[in-house]
């Protein structure tokens, strides 16, 4: 063979091209078995994997015993000698055509000059009845210059065949791509984050491998998955969008109408879901004024239409595009957003709760809604009012009554979802405290930390606190530590 440019990237496997690569190999295998001349043409857009797939051809064909030639170009090339240069190639063609079938591939022949692009129409002419196989590829966008010259010319000969252009991989193909980079599995999030942008290989590779150096990638059991897997819902925007992806997001971003990428950035702080509809009080407009913005913003991938929503496809795209707003417009967005529902639903819920969190609230008021969403949370969702109300003791004052009434809230709703440890941790950073007047706020919080050193077998532990233990007997959670020193005596 001769000498070919390998490398580390033609070492791994061809993903997602099966079809692709049993049609060569037909025209490989016929070519050698019937002695007669092929060839194969492509046109697909960088990135696709067409070099990629013209590297795979030349390994097969070499396997298959055929003699090969790199006519892969080093661009820009202008060949000193046109006539010279067909005259080798065709020496050194008839020269392996003694010895067993030739493959001769040519990757984007629009680098060449005119008198290469005739020398070469000519070189193919004079094979015919021989087992060579010409593959040529040709990037989109070239069929006005000499590479679409040459190809227009190819298309006539009879002897040529279109190979179908390389589409996008598909989501299994993905996956392959990218535990072949990882060499882990990857997660389903780690995949539908790298189908977000085009699901070509080139692209694939290049987010992995950027993740990689921005540390967002750990492998856990032999799964690789973005670090969090699961982002805290109510972290604010301290968790940022890695910069590798921020910047794919950013080319995205600045290809848009100013409209769009303003409704885009709007949108983000609303959450990974939003409504058109608050998404047209946010920015003052009617919602046919979202049509062209919002179409525009769905056509380059960056959101998704649903039912009756429109939805960023993942959480860390959002992130990339908020991260675009400049940062004191943020938590004023937050409190914009939080003012919306509480005007339209009649007060404060969830949602409104959330943008409070975000839009850096730290008045006495803020924080005692939060609160009260917590415990609202409680009954059906217990980890979501744990979380809720650790980001708010973020928010509150330390050492305020309405710090450790949130504090016992996030005690108690991760006893209820199973995180003891958690509990317990949050419990003793409280507890180390002094506590003056604070009375069953203080007492719900040592009676979850009992609880949890009780379920996590420190019985003996558990029992001295319980022992311990003081305030007015008529409080829930008195009772609760009388009845777990009960259980334990």
């Amino acid at each position: 063979m001769e000498k070919v440019r390998w490398s580390s990237q033609s070492l791994r496997p061809l993903r997602g091209r099966n079809d692709h690569v049993r049609r060569i190999v037909e025209i490989l295998d016929v070519a050698a078995k019937t002695r007669r001349c092929k060839i194969l043409l492509l046109e697909s857009p960088v990135g696709s994997g067409k070099s990629r797939l013209l590297l795979e051809s030349m390994l097969l064909a070499d396997r298959r015993g055929y003699a090969v030639i790199d006519g892969l170009p080093e661009k820009p090339r202008v060949m000193k000698s046109s006539m010279t240069r067909a005259c080798q190639l065709e020496s050194q063609i008839k020269d392996l055509l003694r010895r067993g079938p030739v493959l001769v591939a040519v990757d984007d022949p629009q680098w060449v000059d005119t008198p290469s692009v005739e020398a070469l129409l000519g070189l193919v002419d004079r094979f015919a009845g021989v087992p060579l196989v010409w593959e040529f590829a040709l990037r989109p966008g070239g069929l006005d210059d000499l590479g679409g010259y040459f190809f227009r010319a190819m298309s006539r000969d009879g002897r040529a065949e279109w190979l179908q252009p390389l589409g996008a991989l598909s989501e299994s193909a993905i996956a392959e791509v990218v535990g072949d980079l990882l060499e882990a599995e990857p997660s389903q999030d780690l995949v539908r984050l790298c189908e977000c942008f085009d699901a070509t290989p080139q692209v694939t590779v290049q987010l992995i491998q950027g993740l990689i150096e921005d540390g967002a990638i750990e492998v856990d059991h032999g799964v690789a998955k973005l670090k969090p897997e699961k982002p805290d819902p109510y972290a604010g925007e301290t968790i940022m969008a890695p910069a590798c992806l921020a910047s794919l997001v950013s080319d995205r971003l600045s290809g848009l109408r100013g409209v769009s990428r303003e409704a885009l950035q709007v949108a983000a702080v609303l959450g990974r879901v939003f409504c058109p509809e608050d998404l047209s009080e946010m920015l003052g407009c009617s919602p046919a004024e979202l049509v062209a913005p919002l179409s525009e913003a769905v056509a380059a991938g960056l959101i998704v239409a649903q039912a009756v929503d429109f939805a960023f496809p993942h959480d860390l795209i959002r992130r990339a595009v908020l991260g675009s707003v400049p940062a004191p417009l943020v938590p004023l967005l937050h409190r914009q957003a939080a003012a919306m529902l509480v005007e339209r639903n009649g007060g404060h819920t969830e949602r409104s709760a959330v943008h409070l969190l975000h839009g850096h609230a730290n008045d006495a008021e803020a924080a005692g809604i939060i609160a009260r969403i917590a415990e609202r949370l409680m009954s059906v969702a217990p980890e979501s009012a744990a979380t809720l109300a650790l980001r708010g003791m973020e928010k509150a004052p330390k050492g305020s009554r309405v710090y450790l009434r949130m504090a016992g809230i996030a005690v108690v709703g991760l006893l209820r979802s199973g995180s003891l440890a958690r509990a317990a941790e949050i419990a003793e950073q409280v507890m180390r405290d002094p506590w003056e007047g604070a009375g069953v706020m203080v007492d719900r919080v040592r009676a979850g930390l009992i609880t949890a050193m009780a379920l996590r077998g420190e019985t003996d532990g558990a029992f001295v606190l319980a022992s311990h233990s003081q305030g007015p007997a008529d409080g829930r959670a008195v009772r609760r530590t009388q009845l777990v020193r009960l259980a334990l005596s």
